[in-house]
């Protein structure tokens, strides 16, 4: 079963800088409230796989790959 979600917001500040925030597992974990258990040092590309931890004590694992990146435009993931 698929699931397709396209959220949006409004968000007051440069694109440049709200797509460094969705593409950099650093800045990304900052604001999830994740820890990457495995994932790129570098900005996110396409065929990247990424497992990460969140919840109370990391108890949840989350894994996505990235199959669809246009710069400053859109990023898909598979989770």
């Amino acid at each position: 079963m698929a699931i397709r979600t396209c959220p949006s917001v409004i968000i007051q500040a440069p694109i440049e800088r709200v797509w460094r925030l969705l593409v950099t597992l650093r800045e990304w974990c900052r604001w999830a409230d994740a820890k990457i258990v495995k994932g790129p040092d570098s900005p996110l590309a396409v065929g990247d796989a990424v497992v990460f931890r969140a919840g109370p004590c990391g108890i949840f694992e989350g894994r996505f790959s990235v199959v669809d990146l246009q710069p400053l435009r859109r990023l898909t993931v598979e989770v």
